[in-house]
């Protein structure tokens, strides 16, 4: 596997800051330009990444395709989730990385405070999210005291709503570029406002708000000379392939939803298995049976997956799954995203209704159904993310079913995400299809 050019700029612009954030769109590869930044640093030996605890997994996976045997072998590296970080209070580190880091964008939280103590005694930070802010550049403000924490000193008080909505006394800035004042009234739209009446003084109560923005512009310039980078899909299409795919690695809740059988052997072994399993009818059944097992357990996994991609910005999801029954679940809890799914039992003009709803709603973030019913014949360019939480033993019906996406008319590249418990055949076969692709479908077509 070799970087894309845009993944080695975005590396090499991190390298000339203490402190960088790298705040590309979902699915340009964060994760891979963060270890490029561990294996560029060769004096480190000490590294702290921290990440959502479902996302644990997954770093651990691209740590052994990305980081380099020389790292390897001279570099500590621990991973943790972010309720761990009291755990670490004593420790530190030379580098850490923040992955999510739109997560600690509440700057009273316990998980921001943690995360700005720790990376206090750190030689280097590095911030990766997709999403910097959601909704108000003040949510940008925690993330700005660790990448410059020097440009936002402050002295002197005043009553504001702060970043975390609370009416509060906060420092006022010492000049331009100081402080959250400061910040907040240039970047935020900061305007004031009367928020009740003092009977002792006989005047109205004022205080701050800035839950606006303005001098974007100047924002985004003054970010790029601190240390932060973004890329669009649309910026970078040209380095693309038509369609990256990844595995999200979820850990089991319980041993007995892993199988590994097949451990132990080659891909080529393991593809010729699983054929032969396939084709056996009694050991087919039982196989179908544990799959069932695990897709019901995976749900919660997917849901916060969902969840997770739509906070970073994912406009439109196409979810597979294969069961009726896991569909409905998804969709019970997916309510919120304006959900449209298909199952078995709906009519051909339901179906059809429900692609229209996703392909016209802009208010509707994804689409459930299985791919016996989705996977062929319905156009979703609208989409340019397509996830499965369950795996088909048969690669070409998933290819059938990522082409909902990638099909005449899709103006970017397209995500596609293969979520599975570790230590299971399903997780087996994804290691493979992701670079073996052409294999498998010469194997199992």
């Amino acid at each position: 596997m070799q970087l894309h050019p845009y993944q080695i700029e975005g590396i090499n612009f991190a390298l000339k800051f203490r402190n960088a954030l790298i705040a590309d769109e979902m699915g340009l590869g964060k994760t891979a330009q963060a270890i490029g930044v561990i294996n560029a640093r060769t004096e480190l030996r000490s590294v702290l990444i921290i990440c959502p605890l479902s996302l644990k997994l997954n770093w651990r996976a691209e740590l052994s395709t990305w980081l380099s045997d020389e790292m390897r072998d001279v570099c500590s590296i621990d991973v943790v989730h972010y309720e761990q970080l009291p755990k670490l209070r004593n420790k530190s580190y030379e580098q850490i990385i923040v992955d999510e880091a739109h997560y600690i964008k509440n700057p009273t939280s316990a998980r921001c405070k943690a995360v700005k103590a720790i990376t206090k005694t750190a030689k280097h930070t590095l911030m990766l999210t997709g999403t910097p802010f959601v909704n108000r550049p003040r949510e940008l403000w925690p993330l700005l005291q660790i990448l410059d924490a020097k440009t936002w000193d402050s002295a002197g008080k005043v009553r504001v709503k702060g970043p975390a909505g609370k009416w509060i006394s906060k420092s006022v800035g010492a000049g331009e570029g100081a402080g959250f004042f400061t910040f907040g009234k240039h970047f935020c739209g900061g305007v004031q406002e009367t928020i009740g009446w003092d009977s002792a003084k006989g005047r109205p109560k004022t205080a701050w708000n800035f839950d606006g923005a303005s001098n974007l512009d100047e924002l985004k310039d003054w970010l790029a000379k601190t240390g932060y980078i973004r890329r669009l899909k649309a910026d970078v299409l040209p380095q693309l392939p038509p369609k990256t795919r990844q595995m999200i690695l979820f850990q089991a809740p319980n041993a007995s939803l892993c199988d590994d059988t097949y451990s132990g052997i080659s891909d080529e072994q393991f593809l010729a298995a699983i054929a032969k399993l396939t084709a056996s009818k009694v050991a087919f059944t039982e196989w179908s049976r544990k799959r069932k097992e695990q897709a019901v357990a995976k749900v919660p996994f997917i849901l916060e997956h969902i969840q997770r991609c739509i906070e970073n910005g994912s406009e439109k999801i196409i979810l597979f799954a294969h069961h009726d029954d896991v569909i409905q679940s998804l969709a019970k809890e997916l309510v919120f995203t304006g959900m449209q799914f298909m199952t078995s039992k709906n009519t051909a003009a339901e179906r059809q209704g429900a692609v229209d709803v996703f392909n016209d709603d802009p208010n509707c973030k994804v689409i459930i159904g299985s791919l016996g019913v989705m996977g062929v014949g319905y156009t979703m360019v609208v989409s340019d993310h397509v996830v499965f939480a369950e795996v088909d033993p048969v690669p070409g019906r998933m290819w059938q079913g990522e082409d909902r996406a990638h099909r005449f008319g899709q103006r970017k590249g397209v995500l596609v995400q293969y979520a599975v418990f570790d230590n299971t055949i399903e997780a087996r076969i994804c290691k493979i299809y992701a670079k073996k692709s052409d294999v498998l479908k010469a194997v199992l077509g």
